[in-house]
């Protein structure tokens, strides 16, 4: 089966209904420029659970991640929820030092 790569130039949530992290993930990256991009994977675990597991580790260069979300921005692995929250207030910090006049 052919799966959804991540984008290359926004954030990708690989997500599932029901999961309330899912729900977090979404809420933390709504309104950004380019927009968040969301692949549902509820077909793929019922269809293609192993397969769709495996698609991810080699996408992240070998990181066992069977939990969700399962978060990338710009095609890197960032991992879950917890993770992302912290890469994305990092990236917001130093963007906002891009934004300062010195």
């Amino acid at each position: 089966m052919e799966f959804v790569k991540p984008s290359p130039n926004s954030y990708t949530i690989y997500s599932k209904t029901g999961c309330p992290y899912c729900v977090k993930a979404k809420a933390l990256l709504e309104n950004l420029t380019p927009p968040t991009y969301i692949v549902d994977c509820d077909e793929y675990l019922k269809q293609h659970k192993e397969e769709f597991l495996d698609f991810v580790k080699r996408l992240a260069d070998g990181v066992e991640h069977r939990t969700f979300p399962v978060v990338f921005y710009e095609g890197k692995f960032v991992g879950g929820y917890k993770e992302t929250q912290e890469f994305h207030s990092k990236k917001v910090a130093f963007s906002d030092l891009d934004n300062m006049e010195f």
